[in-house]
């Protein structure tokens, strides 16, 4: 029943707020990324499923409510560090701020790398949602199976 539905998907993204809480908030930063503190009242929702949309640039504007502080309706993007380590794995992490008030309302972090024959990417941002994607270097993907 969508009663039903919405409970699982309420208890579902408390789970989901509580993990995120324990990784992002609890200072589990290092020295070169400074803790955020995330505005879960500029969003509309925490953390969002976004199956396999993974961003390495913007914002997912439908979800942003507007800035506590100043009610603006704009973010942008301020402190973009890139790295990427000797295996090839890159990491991309900025903040989302308010472009009217610079009000912090999430950090955005996103991966990729290649492993083996498939690339992989992964993206955790209160505001962007959380999503992974595994895509196939070669032109058939072998997880298919289709037979003619």
């Amino acid at each position: 029943t969508p009663q039903m539905n919405t409970i699982s998907s309420m208890f579902r993204s408390t789970i989901h707020i509580k993990q995120w809480y324990q990784r992002r908030v609890r200072g589990t930063s290092t020295p070169s990324q400074p803790t955020v503190k995330m505005c879960v009242e500029c969003v509309k929702s925490v953390t969002p499923d976004r199956g396999t949309t993974c961003l390495d640039t913007g914002a997912y504007m439908m979800n942003f409510k507007g800035c506590k502080v100043c009610n603006e309706k704009q973010v942008k993007t301020t402190s973009l560090t890139r790295e990427e380590d000797e295996s090839g794995k890159e990491e991309v992490t900025f903040i989302h701020v308010c472009s009217k008030c610079s009000h912090e309302v999430s950090k955005h972090s996103y991966s990729f790398e290649i492993d083996g024959e498939f690339q992989e990417e992964s993206m955790d941002c209160l505001l962007c949602g959380y999503g992974e994607r595994s895509t196939s270097i070669d032109p058939y993907d072998p997880r298919e199976n289709k037979l003619f």
